[in-house]
């Protein structure tokens, strides 16, 4: 507490040392009223640490890749739009992420012994990583934590350099309402039945820009959607509580508990990037963040956002591409 006070009781550095008495005092008996004290100047201590955050920028010349990506879609039809919209990325392995992060180390390794702490916008400290020099289990917390990061710098560039246009050059060619998604909803084994519509709509603001609305309606349907596949595959995606009754698993308890089915449904690449952006502390976590409310107006219109509902309209009509012929006649009678 001395420390802090020396850091003037604001900003990240007090707070670090406000958390770390307040642990201590969590072991001692009788010390509720001090601990409840310190909560109060811990949280007047974390409003100001965005007062000390700095932005590192690089500028990245994305002009060929933007240029190649309308080259890509302009002049097609809707269906072959659709086609190479939903092909403008794919989800790494597991294995190359943990390689480039190993690498990212051997090149800056004071990066990687620093631990890291990862902060909402209201200064809550939301997740930590130790230091690569903590053992083991420590260097897989790192390894992740620095995998996220590096997955939110390509999520940027992706994007930037070719979601975000070849949407703009869709829009433009083709003028798209809900009834233009109705076909893909209907027809892809990733959307429960009576869920149509919804996605359809989802994927309708998605595509006319409007962000808030696409991730509200897209998030909670994806975690259905994780559900209806498992049941598909024989998998009961519930629990039996104490009391005898049965609840839905989360999308936390299916990454956990059914990962290994998961797995051989999508991928493990595809279930690792849906841990990554919905569910992983270290990372965007939107699925927790929107389900809470705390995803700002500027956050409906990050990068992380415009990614995931993408992603979620790549994964409801990735099954279909091997039968895209099929795809294409329904969109003749629209």
């Amino acid at each position: 507490v001395t420390m802090a006070a020396a850091a003037g009781l604001e900003g990240m550095t007090a707070a670090s040392w406000l958390m770390d008495a307040i642990g201590a005092l969590r072991r001692v008996p009788g010390t509720k009223q001090r601990r409840t004290e310190l909560e109060a100047q811990l949280r007047e201590a974390q409003g100001s640490i965005t007062d000390e955050m700095g932005v590192i920028s690089t500028e990245i010349d994305l002009k060929e890749i933007v240029d190649h990506t309308r080259k890509v879609i302009k002049g097609l039809t809707l269906p072959q739009a659709f086609a190479e919209f939903i092909q403008l990325d794919h989800s790494p392995t597991p294995e190359d992420l943990r390689k480039e992060a190993r690498e990212q180390t051997e090149k800056n390794p004071l990066s990687s012994i620093i631990p890291m702490a990862v902060h909402d916008t209201e200064g809550k400290l939301v997740a930590k990583s130790p230091g690569m020099m903590n053992g083991p289990d420590a260097q897989e917390s790192a390894i992740r934590h620095l995998i996220a990061r590096h997955e939110g710098m390509r999520r940027e560039l992706t994007v930037s350099g070719a979601i975000e246009p070849a949407r703009w050059m869709i829009q433009a060619e083709h003028p798209l309402f809900t009834r233009h998604f109705e076909p893909l909803a209907e027809m892809s084994p990733f959307v429960p039945p009576g869920h149509a519509d919804i996605y359809a709509i989802g994927f309708a603001r998605f595509f006319g820009g409007d962000f808030i609305s696409a991730l509200s309606i897209l998030v909670p349907q994806l975690e259905n959607s994780l559900r209806h596949v498992l049941r598909q595959a024989a998998i009961d995606p519930s629990s039996i509580q104490r009391d005898m009754t049965q609840m839905n698993r989360t999308i936390s308890v299916m990454l956990d508990k059914d990962r290994g089915a998961l797995e051989k449904i999508f991928g493990e690449a595809i279930v690792f990037e849906i841990d990554n952006l919905f569910d992983f502390k270290g990372g965007p976590s939107i699925r927790h963040q929107l389900a809470h409310g705390m995803i700002t107006t500027g956050g409906f219109y990050s990068a992380d956002a415009i990614y995931a509902c993408w992603f979620i309209f790549h994964l409801c009509c990735l099954p279909l591409l091997a039968h895209w012929d099929v795809v294409t006649q329904a969109y003749d009678s629209l």
